[in-house]
């Protein structure tokens, strides 16, 4: 067996997908369906970070190069590297961009994500943590559109100090004004709930990383 068909054996033995909705059972459902797992070129291409947003969108990036055992990247195929737009109320594509050889070629890694920056429900707040780190602070948005003349001390003067969230680099919010985190330190992931303060741990397994 050459090596790369084995490269390929194993990535299909473990990547079973890579897009899924956990239900309250606890088990994993595909998201939504067989298809979107299986893009062209194989699912190898789908490596994603989905957010929601506010208005009930799932935007899937999709980098079109997964990392193979070997610890290197899978060149992108054609259609590979896109930005999907998933309307979650009915689990149906509203819009795919692709990104064409010219705008990234086949070799370029390209990551959309922003670690350790979360929006709040309503947009009006914009929270920040270091990467890796345990802080968590806020800005009101208006003061970062500001360009008046004292924006720049407005800004500084705005900086809240909430406490701490766990260490973890990634943040997303929800419609609720729920924020949710990692915790590398005990394994888990926690809800910070931004009305109140208070912090909850959403799930804990020693499996997390």
């Amino acid at each position: 067996m050459s090596r790369k068909s084995e490269v390929n054996e194993v990535l299909i033995i473990k990547i079973q997908h890579t897009v899924a909705e956990r239900t309250r059972d606890s088990t994993e459902v595909l998201f939504t369906n067989a298809n979107i797992n299986s893009p062209p070129g194989g699912r190898i291409n789908y490596t994603t970070t989905p957010p929601t947003s506010a208005s009930n969108r799932l935007c899937i990036f999709d980098t079109g190069r997964a990392a193979t055992p070997y610890g290197t990247n899978t060149l992108a195929t054609h259609e590979g590297l896109k930005l999907i737009c998933m309307n979650l109320s009915n689990n149906t594509i509203l819009k795919i961009i692709i990104f064409g050889p010219t705008a990234a070629p086949a070799d370029f890694y390209l990551n959309f994500g922003a670690y350790g920056i979360a929006i709040s429900a309503d947009g009006a707040t914009l929270y920040r943590a270091v990467t890796s780190g345990r802080s968590l602070y806020s800005i009101p948005a208006a003061h970062l559109l500001d360009n008046s003349p004292c924006s720049k001390i407005m800004a500084q003067g705005s900086v809240l100090l909430h406490g701490h969230k766990g260490l973890s680099n990634g943040m997303e919010s929800n419609t609720n004004n729920d924020m949710y985190a990692g915790n590398t330190e005990d394994k888990s992931n926690l809800i910070f709930h931004l009305d109140t303060g208070i912090v909850t741990t959403f799930v804990r397994d020693p499996r997390f990383d």
